[in-house]
């Protein structure tokens, strides 16, 4: 992801994410969209503040914005599994249990770096493929015998309970 060179760096994640949070959540723009600007500006520090960043990403992950949930999934979590695999794999379990919407997130990340690792790469693709299958069942629940057509907040409602 590249920087827009206008936008402010920061010196700590409580700042990054401070200022993050002001736009959050926002709608989405064509573009330069300034809310992944600021969550690009959170991820600078998933190295040095896995815990600040995990706490932000339990927060939005769950958003029924898909662009917002896109966003988390491919500038922070895939990079915080990256970098804390052991970490934070437990927690996004944890979260994708509470919430499908969190699920169809994590099922949004690529592996990289310590989800790479043979056995990491073999948790993580498990847990994808069980909330891969549960995110499109309930989709199918939700359908099935459906002869109107729903709105997307009624799915994602749905998909929350």
């Amino acid at each position: 992801m590249e920087l827009d060179p206008q936008v402010r760096q920061f010196e700590t994640v409580a700042k990054a994410i401070e200022y993050a949070e002001t736009l959050l959540p926002g709608k989405s723009q064509r573009g330069r969209d300034p809310r992944w600007q600021a969550i690009i500006q959170v991820g600078h520090f998933i190295s040095s503040n896995p815990e600040e960043i995990w706490r932000f990403v339990a927060k939005w992950g769950d958003h029924e914005d898909e662009d917002l949930r896109d966003a988390i999934a491919c500038v922070l979590l895939e990079h915080l599994l990256e970098h804390h695999f052991a970490l934070i794999l437990p927690r996004v379990r944890a979260a994708s249990e509470k919430s499908l919407l969190f699920a169809d997130m994590f099922c949004r990340c690529w592996k990289f770096g310590q989800s790479e690792a043979s056995e990491n790469a073999e948790r993580f693709d498990a847990l994808q493929h069980s909330y891969e299958s549960e995110v499109l069942r309930r989709i199918e629940e939700i359908d099935s015998g459906k002869a109107t057509m729903l709105t997307l907040e009624e799915v994602i409602d749905r998909l929350r309970q």
